[in-house]
């Protein structure tokens, strides 16, 4: 079939509303990528309504719409989170958004068409939930309006429910945020709440239940096993060291750059030798920004060690950093440590070099792509894997998915052989003359999971 052949029947091939709400319906009786739920696609299928294409371009532009739309969702209930938590400080809260989302982490995470911006927008909104109830507290059902109460706790179920829905990740980050927040409960002397809080729970459960039937089937996928025997692992201890150092280096790639610890440690000694006080953070600023920290911790049990599993809470480390500032009284200091602390991340995010984008620089390692004339054969063991590589077809190149290269028609006397690292020693290419291409092995970004083989050959037997 020809790369046209193949886009249209792989891609957006029917632009009825009847198909979009087949394919929503699908995706909530039985998602097949099992690693993640119905959420993202679900709203990814209904932004592509009424369109009908294969051109990866229009693809690319109508998805990067639907997180667009999630950025300003999350802009806007961030600025909120942050006048919450700095006690309406217009200024500081400016700069807390700027932070938040200028570095290349957060825009990585934009431009990146996979769930995660949905996930960043949950964690926002949830963020706020939790803080906007401490912010002022009351002892549910005992106010004297019901009515609200019900509703309280029915919208909070929703919100906790669609936070869990955008990816299983996110179970940690909520468990360490509801721990947090049932203990200040506990401390303002409401811990009669927390019958009401299992109520909530239970009901967020239900709606899980609800939106994505298979949600907890989940936890017992291929992905689930995985980070089970991860945990088991005689070498997990050891795997601490190595997540640390790659944690630690994804930070100071995507958003703690040399020149903002520069700027934050000229700011703690500003604190100490010029102002001669000590830094402040309330117990809120500090809460949000360790159980960000401590999700980073899920790189333990990530398949792959990218920062696409955690840059979800990238925003929520701005909280931390102008907390540094927010207890400078002298305004001449403090409008000069946020425009520093804001310069320096801007240096970091126009570094194209580091804004990652889901396929970015893949094209150019194919090297079949080179000669539209010269057809491909494509040896997989798992099919799924060729999404990685068909989206990249020409239209009027050829491609063959074949387990025996033997079957490729006699009208083809050369070709191109992508081959999965997995199955590559069953591929016999003995019989047929091969020339070695320049990039005659590609790896994929993570280098893990797929290494294909690109072989031109000449189809006759060697003497």
């Amino acid at each position: 079939m020809s790369g046209k052949e193949i886009k249209e029947r792989c891609f957006f091939d029917d632009d009825t509303l009847k198909d979009v709400l087949n394919d929503i319906k699908n995706l909530w009786l039985k998602n097949t990528d099992s690693p993640h739920t119905n959420f993202y696609y679900s709203l990814l299928r209904i932004a592509f309504t009424g369109l009908k294409t294969y051109d990866m371009k229009t693809i690319i532009a109508r998805s990067a719409i639907l997180n667009l739309i999630l950025f300003s969702i999350s802009f806007l209930a961030f600025y909120f989170l942050a006048m919450l938590l700095f006690g309406r400080n217009k200024a500081l809260s400016y700069a807390a958004c700027f932070l938040a989302f200028i570095s290349s982490g957060t825009i990585s995470n934009t431009i990146f068409i996979r769930p995660y911006q949905l996930q960043e927008t949950f964690f926002i909104i949830f963020a706020f939930c939790v803080f906007r109830f401490l912010h002022n507290p009351r002892l549910l059902f005992k106010s004297g309006n019901i009515f609200k109460d019900v509703k309280f706790c029915f919208a909070a179920s929703l919100i906790l429910a669609l936070t869990l829905l955008t990816h299983y990740y996110s179970i940690i980050f909520v468990t360490l945020l509801l721990i947090y927040f049932i203990c200040c409960n506990y401390k303002l002397h409401l811990g009669r709440n927390l019958i009401v809080y299992f109520g909530i729970i239970l009901l967020s459960l239900i709606f899980l239940k609800l939106f994505y039937l298979q949600y907890f089937q989940g936890f017992s996928s291929y992905r689930g096993k995985e980070m089970i025997a991860a945990a088991g692992n005689a070498n997990f201890l050891s795997n601490i060291g190595f997540v640390f150092n790659k944690t630690c280096e994804i930070l100071h790639e995507y958003y703690f750059s040399t020149s903002v610890i520069i700027v934050l440690l000229s700011i703690i000694s500003v604190y100490f030798l010029k102002l001669g006080t000590k830094i402040i953070v309330s117990p809120n600023q500090m809460a949000v920004s360790l159980c960000a920290f401590l999700f980073l911790g899920v790189l333990l049990y990530a398949p792959y060690k990218t920062v696409r599993y955690i840059m979800s809470v990238f925003p929520l480390f701005s909280i931390i950093i102008a907390a540094f500032i927010v207890n400078i009284q002298n305004k001449k200091i403090f409008y000069a440590g946020i425009a520093a602390i804001c310069l320096a991340f801007s240096l970091n995010s126009v570094n194209a070099d580091k804004i990652d984008a889901l396929f970015k620089g893949k094209a150019a390692k194919f090297e079949f792509l080179k000669e539209a004339q010269i057809p491909v054969v494509i040896i997989l063991e798992k099919t799924w894997k060729a999404e990685e590589i068909i989206p990249h077809f020409l239209d009027e190149q050829k491609y063959f998915f074949t387990h025996n290269i033997d079957n490729i028609p006699q009208k083809y006397s050369e070709f191109y052989v992508l081959v999965e690292r997995a199955i590559e020693e069953k591929v016999d290419l003995s019989k047929y003359r091969t020339q070695e291409l320049t990039n005659s092995w590609y790896y994929t970004q993570e280098k893990v999971y797929v290494q294909k083989g690109i072989v031109k050959m000449d189809k006759q037997p060697a003497h």
